[in-house]
């Protein structure tokens, strides 16, 4: 299960997580994002995941609103490969042991 926390900074709203982030919760948290205005800019933080499936972000890259701007942070080396691959901007490298990589 995972918790989101959203503060809205500077033309941003930031989606912090906390807890596991699997395929479940990944629509879960698409749905919050769904719901944030339309102006401001995405912030996806990872950085308090305890644990992030794989298989999951491609789950929440489906449900995230489409040609909406959006930054990732806080992954580790691994996720923050997969999420470049995927086309995601990061906005900076996490913590290179964090979250099982």
């Amino acid at each position: 299960m995972v918790h989101v926390h959203q503060v809205r900074d500077q033309g941003n709203v930031v989606l912090e997580f906390s807890g596991v982030l699997d395929a479940r919760s990944a629509e879960e948290v698409g749905l919050i994002a769904v719901q944030q205005p339309g102006s401001l800019n995405l912030v996806i933080d990872l950085s308090r995941a305890t644990n992030i499936h794989d298989s999951a972000l491609g789950r929440l890259l489906d449900a995230l609103p489409p040609l909406r701007a959006r930054t990732f942070r806080g992954a580790g080396r691994h996720h923050a490969r997969l999420l470049t691959y995927l086309g995601e901007e990061m906005e900076a490298c996490g913590d290179p042991a964090a979250h099982n990589d």
